[in-house]
């Protein structure tokens, strides 16, 4: 089984990923990791990769078939990435929404994302851009509740607490 997340910025989606992934001794794949790798072999910040994108389509076409590959060659992994529903057409899919606040709280506290409140909230805006420049690419609206099997607001949730409910509907939909 193939299991794709997507979701807001600040919802959860590596973290739940991740243990997801541990949980069902599944391999895990995240384009984040990938475009952060990206943006480091070239010295250049994420920021200016995202900026990047806008400009080359040719990069998000890279993971993007990246994403294509897997689905076709894989079985029984999880992986984030705002597109993977759109390409891994078989995959269970998943949507992680949160309030704006803690999305906010979230980013600002998390190291890896290694920036101060008043930056985080800049972030938020990162999805209007993505879901516009995605809806161009590909007419997919990550941001489209409609096209998961599964919506999960993750603002008053703990990780355990998502990770067992999204076992239980994928239990009682598909067989693992």
């Amino acid at each position: 089984m193939i299991i794709a997340i997507s979701g807001k910025a600040g919802s959860g989606k590596s973290t739940i990923a991740k243990e997801l992934a541990l949980e069902l001794g599944y391999k895990l794949y995240s384009i984040g990791d990938l475009q952060r790798k990206f943006a480091d072999d070239r010295n250049i910040s994420l920021e200016e990769l995202r900026k990047l994108e806008k400009i080359d389509k040719s990069i998000d076409i890279d993971f993007d078939n990246y994403q294509k590959s897997l689905s076709e060659k894989e079985d029984n992994f999880v992986i984030e990435s705002r597109l993977s529903p759109f390409f891994m057409k078989k995959a269970f899919k998943i949507f992680l929404d949160c309030d704006d606040d803690e999305r906010i709280k979230r980013i600002s506290n998390d190291p890896k994302a290694n920036r101060a409140v008043e930056d985080s909230k800049n972030i938020l805006r990162r999805d209007i851009d993505d879901q516009t420049r995605l809806k161009e690419l590909y007419n997919f609206d990550f941001l489209d509740t409609k096209n998961y099997d599964l919506v999960i607001d993750t603002t008053n949730m703990k990780i355990n607490e998502i990770i067992d409910y999204i076992l239980d509907k994928i239990s009682s939909t598909k067989e693992l």
